[in-house]
């Protein structure tokens, strides 16, 4: 049993890395991209315009769809986002870009994501001869299935938005806290972790009654997003549970959204595994 939860524990890992780019990473360069960022007098974003990157990016994609587009064009930045955990942390830049399909003779749209600190230019889709039309590739829908519905969480398109300088104010305290290139939730800030220790406890008591209490609560990762539409970031926190009528403890994921102050779960008890499974989309 100890091996199985290790394992489910690792799905979680896996699932929530498979973009991260590694333990150099600076922190400090995420700091810097956000605080490039203005609004203008409309309250829109006003970002950097990379014409060289662009032009890598049009390359890609003529190359990526050779045969299936005649031209790309309107290179449009989307959104940044950013990932952090103990060890490990990237950065992801997605442009959507307008192509003109060759055969359709019309124009499709498709995203390209860019990582910052490798320079590495890829996208999550493929070309579809059946729907004529770019699709998710089939390990990308996998890992979809897996991961938080952020919307029903209280998290993505919410009323209440964070600001890009609470996100830089996170990731300057996530610098200021390591040690030997470790990442810590900063000791400095023990009052705001004591309140979140609080939040989890109460969330346990009023929605895990199988639980008897609380052994531990370690942080686990940060995320954040930037874009015209939303800008939200949150925490995600590994609970570790003693049961009621088990003998070894079980584990859930939980969310903390910094703008709201608010503890969130997409976990809940799957009678037949005897363990805390996400619920999958």
């Amino acid at each position: 049993m100890f091996y199985r939860m290790r394992y489910l524990l690792a799905i979680i890992f896996v699932i929530h890395l498979n973009a991260q780019e590694g333990e150099y990473v600076s922190i400090e360069n995420f700091m810097y991209r956000h605080e490039l960022m203005k609004s203008n007098i409309n309250d829109v974003l006003i970002t950097p315009v990379d014409r060289f990157l662009n032009n890598r990016i049009i390359f890609f994609i003529e190359e990526e769809f050779l045969g299936n587009i005649d031209s790309s064009r309107n290179v449009i930045w989307e959104s940044y986002s950013t990932a952090i955990n103990p060890t490990l942390r990237s950065h992801i830049i997605t442009f959507t870009v307008r192509v003109y399909i060759n055969k359709n003779k019309e124009f499709r749209y498709i995203e390209i994501d860019y990582l910052p600190s490798s320079d590495d230019i890829s996208t999550r889709y493929k070309w579809s001869t059946e729907f004529k039309s770019f699709v998710l590739k089939d390990d990308e829908i996998n890992i979809q299935k897996f991961q938080p519905d952020l919307v029903a969480l209280g998290i993505k398109n919410q009323p209440q938005k964070a600001t890009l300088n609470q996100l830089i104010f996170e990731h300057k305290s996530f610098s200021d806290g390591m040690i030997q290139n470790t990442i810590y939730f900063n000791r400095d800030r023990q009052d705001e972790l004591m309140f979140i220790y609080g939040e989890i406890d109460t969330f346990i008591k009023n929605g895990y009654p199988k639980s008897d209490f609380i052994m531990n609560i370690v942080w686990d990762s940060y995320y954040t997003f930037v874009s015209n539409y939303d800008i939200y970031h949150y925490h995600s926190f590994v609970v570790q549970l003693q049961m009621n009528d088990l003998d070894r403890p079980r584990f859930l994921e939980v969310y903390y959204n910094p703008a709201t102050k608010k503890i969130t779960s997409d976990f809940k008890w799957n009678e037949g595994a005897q363990e805390y499974l996400r619920v999958t989309k």
